[in-house]
């Protein structure tokens, strides 16, 4: 009762305030045990009695998937950017199943700020690839940062380290997810990107 009448509350100020919208994410029993919200029925329950709901929509195949970031574009559009675990089978976010190229493979997706699919990308090789980090230019054109093990091809030829785990950042446009360019850096060791943010310089 008092977490959703603190949503109540927040969604009564979000209201109040242009281009403020109210999210709140289940996390998995795997990740999370013994966390209370960990389905999208649930969390789209707690909307309704809050008075927040204005869409909700859920994506998965039969392995562990898991969204890592989310940004809100200027029209309300959500950029939503994590992993999937294939077990041979794809993902869907209403485009159609996302290619599979490895054991747990990046993805991008963008969607309406109703929830409908706008674009959807998967990125990967035969090892583990995952997006753990999304943000916007000015121009409205999406970051994605993340993890590549091995040598993957992002849209703009080979990139990573055979044998190595590597970041990745890469720029893809706004209109349909394509790749404008990628970089990936990496050594002996273990490199992850967690961040990316854009304010005229990347970092």
């Amino acid at each position: 009762k008092t977490y959703v009448a603190n949503l109540r509350l927040a969604a009564e100020q979000a209201a109040a305030a242009a281009g403020v919208r109210v999210l709140i994410e289940p996390l998995n029993a795997h990740d999370a045990p013994g966390y209370f919200l960990n389905r999208m029925d649930q969390a789209a329950a707690i909307l309704d009695a809050g008075g927040a709901h204005v869409a909700s929509r859920g994506f998965g195949g039969s392995g562990r998937d898991r969204p890592a970031a989310l940004a809100v574009g200027p029209t309300g559009d959500l950029l939503v950017a994590g992993s999937f675990e294939t077990g041979g089978i794809s993902i869907d976010f209403g485009g159609g199943p996302l290619a599979v190229a490895g054991d747990r493979d990046a993805f991008v997706a963008r969607l309406s700020p109703d929830g409908a699919h706008v674009w959807s990308r998967s990125f990967g090789g035969a090892g583990r690839d995952e997006a753990h980090a999304v943000a916007l230019d000015e121009n409205g054109d999406v970051l994605v940062a993340g993890s590549l093990f091995g040598v993957v091809d992002l849209g703009g030829g080979p990139r990573g380290a055979a044998n190595s785990e590597s970041l990745f950042v890469m720029k893809l446009t706004a209109a349909d997810g394509a790749h404008v360019w990628s970089r990936a850096f990496g050594g002996e060791e273990i490199e992850i990107a967690q961040v990316v943010a854009h304010g005229g310089t990347l970092w």
